[in-house]
């Protein structure tokens, strides 16, 4: 369907295009020319919406990488520190319960976005 709207705007703006002149010429021979003045405006702002139209149509919105979001785990005891993906709840000094290395105490130290690399950027 977006293909032949693709293809069929174009196609209707030219051909409003050419009638446009065909009526430009026809009201320099006629005794109507405020209707075929009329007309031809009308004409004109046809087209203009059918190109704003596929001009809009062919644009594509920006996008931006969705950043990888990480959760940094330490112990108020020894210097354990972990490093894990965001989970949902968390919260930067919430107490987990205590570590398997010394019986400390771990809390959420810090949670923070890893923009990921673009690609053909090293």
């Amino acid at each position: 369907m977006r293909a032949l709207a693709r293809s069929l705007i174009p196609t209707l703006a030219a051909a409003s295009a050419a009638l446009a002149l065909v009526l430009v010429a026809l009201s320099l021979t006629t005794r109507h020319v405020g209707a075929v003045v009329s007309l031809l405006f009308f004409l004109t702002l046809v087209v203009a919406s059918a190109g704003l139209i596929a001009m809009a149509a062919q644009r594509k919105p920006p996008t931006r990488p969705t950043p990888s979001v990480v959760t940094v785990v330490s112990c108020l005891n020894c210097e354990y520190r972990e490093e894990r993906e965001y989970r949902a709840g968390a919260f930067v000094l919430k107490k987990l319960g205590s570590g398997a290395k010394c019986g400390g105490e771990l809390f959420i130290s810090a949670i923070y976005a890893v923009a990921k690399a673009r690609e053909g950027q090293a």
